[in-house]
């Protein structure tokens, strides 16, 4: 055994000097790139293993990857006040039906109704901008209708008249002006923009107070205003000598006219007055 070691000693010994004795001190100057001379090709297999593990660069994303990655995170909505409510809308005029035939009158800021009349206008008027309106019967009574009133709020419906009075007989018409009355305003009654028209029943017509001789002198008058020949004149002094009262035949008492007052409130709070007359047929 020590044999062993002595050889595989003197042979490592050997190449030490063998190595030396060929290394002539010569510089061989800088190693050029490209210089075959310096170029130590390794052949050994053993050598030639690559034992560094390959590094893998990550492969780039998708690029709807990419834009899911890159988007700006989703801001959470910003609390919105709560929403005000709106306004309470101002109490609307109450509405009163108008079905059926009548006479419809359209003012600006309240339509009038007045069911089961019929009648003409008696002269042009715009009732846009008129706070009145005329008009002549032609059909319906009138007394114990309704006036119904849409648009508006009503407050007050009024009503006067006039009154004609004449001598009715089989010599005609003698027209007695003198006697002839109006009355004051008299509310009517009624509520929610319907009201009822009241006292003209032709027996209870308000007349002009005229005593005795106030009607004998009315009649006279008439008489010699009527342009008669002097025979009619004498026949209608005749026939009513004996007439002291407006309450006594052959006089008669009958609605010439009625006008209504109506007050209220438009649409937007306004307040408004407007009258309506009707003309009675003669």
């Amino acid at each position: 055994m020590k044999g062993i070691y002595a050889t595989i000693s003197g042979i490592a010994i050997c190449a030490l000097l063998y190595s030396c004795s060929n290394n002539d001190g010569k510089s061989r100057g800088p190693i050029v790139m490209g210089d075959s001379n310096t170029i130590v090709t390794e052949r050994d297999s053993q050598y030639l293993r690559d034992f560094v593990t390959d590094i893998n660069p990550p492969e780039p994303k998708a690029e709807e990857e990419v834009k899911k990655d890159t988007t700006a995170p989703t801001q959470q909505p910003t609390a919105q006040p709560a929403a005000q409510p709106a306004p309470a809308a101002a109490p609307q005029p109450a509405a009163a039906q108008n079905t059926g035939a009548g006479l419809t009158i359209a003012f600006k800021e309240v339509t009038i109704f007045i069911p089961g009349v019929s009648a003409k206008v008696t002269s042009r008027q715009d009732l846009q901008k008129a706070n009145g309106a005329t008009y002549r019967l032609q059909t319906g009574n009138l007394n114990g209708a309704q006036i119904k009133m849409n648009g508006a709020t009503i407050t007050s419906v009024a009503q006067k008249y006039e009154t004609d009075v004449a001598a009715k007989n089989n010599l005609g018409t003698l027209w007695l002006d003198d006697l002839a009355g109006s009355t004051p305003w008299q509310a009517l009654k009624g509520g929610s923009n319907v009201y009822t028209i009241t006292g003209l029943d032709p027996s209870q017509l308000a007349t002009k107070s005229a005593s005795p001789a106030a009607v004998r002198n009315a009649i006279a008058r008439s008489i010699k205003a009527s342009k008669l020949n002097r025979k009619k004149q004498q026949d209608w002094q005749n026939a009513l000598r004996n007439v002291h009262s407006v309450r006594q035949k052959p006089i008669v008492v009958s609605l010439a006219s009625v006008t209504w007052k109506i007050e209220g409130k438009d649409a937007h709070g306004k307040s408004f007055q407007k009258q309506v007359r009707i003309d009675m047929p003669q």
